[in-house]
């Protein structure tokens, strides 16, 4: 499934006019806030994050949590790269430059669906990593699909520089 993004939500109120009654369109909501993260002002970003996991109400984003990612953006500033790595057309060879429109590929989990029809396995693919990357969103009592707990994280793994930034190409 394919996500088009002609601009991305920099703020809570432009996130906030996004639907999450789909889960694969939360999926790629993550994506495109990861590309709006600001090493120097991270709240924006922390404020978007917190909205896709339902609101403090039902998950709250910790302050542990925000280290884990704080690190994981600021090593080896992939910040500048991670989110855009996941859209179409970026590469480390373009230095992640995706197309525009900004589009998102979202695909079901190649093993099918699980034993729970309110909690949906999504991958998405990083144009620096082989493998799929996989989150999960779980669907709310109000009909709205959030990230659920930590699955999250192994989008923040790392991938390959991009080419710009590699003393090796």
């Amino acid at each position: 499934m394919q996500f088009t993004f002609e601009r991305m939500p920099v703020n809570l109120q432009e996130i906030q006019t996004h639907s999450l009654s789909h889960p694969h369109e939360t999926a790629a909501l993550l994506v495109v806030i990861m590309s709006q993260y600001n090493p120097s002002n991270p709240e924006p970003f922390f404020e978007m994050f917190q909205f896709l996991l339902g609101g403090q109400e039902l998950q709250n984003l910790s302050p542990m949590t925000k280290s884990f990612i704080r690190d994981r953006m600021n090593q080896n500033d992939k910040y500048a790269f991670i989110g855009k790595s996941y859209m179409e057309g970026a590469a480390p060879t373009n230095n992640y430059s995706p197309t525009f429109p900004y589009v998102i590929n979202v695909i079901d989990d190649p093993a099918g669906p699980g034993p729970d029809p309110n909690l949906v396995r999504i991958g998405l693919q990083s144009g620096g990593a082989d493998a799929l990357r996989f989150i999960q969103c779980r669907l709310t009592k109000t009909g709205e699909w959030v990230i659920w707990s930590d699955s999250y994280m192994s989008l923040f793994s790392d991938i390959r520089k991009p080419e710009s930034a590699n003393p090796w190409a």
